[in-house]
């Protein structure tokens, strides 16, 4: 199987199983691909500065064939930036509503 170089850089995983109604990613920096007890893992630490994320700082792994699909961020900030576009203000969604 050839495994994609993601070596210390920022991704986003997706389980290739997750719930229909769950679209949760889970972000890794500084990410790796490790063999661990015969199994491959994308590993790497949950961002330190995400202060949505009650396990940031901590080491994490996912197993490689659980994954959906990944996402490779230049950096935190542009991850952040993307996900802000996501979540408009209260009000765009409020007046987003009203126009619909």
């Amino acid at each position: 199987m050839d495994l994609p170089n993601l070596d210390g850089k920022l991704i986003g995983l997706v389980l290739a199983y997750a719930p229909p109604n769950q679209s949760a990613m889970v972000i890794l920096e500084r990410a790796k691909l490790e063999t661990v007890a015969g199994r491959s893992f994308v590993t790497g630490t949950i961002p330190s500065d995400d202060p949505d994320s009650w396990v940031r700082g901590l080491p994490a792994g996912v197993a490689w064939e659980f994954v959906g699909y990944y996402l490779v961020f230049d950096s935190l900030q542009e991850y952040k930036a993307r996900v802000k576009m996501t979540r408009p203000p209260w009000w765009r969604r409020l007046l987003g509503r009203a126009n619909a």
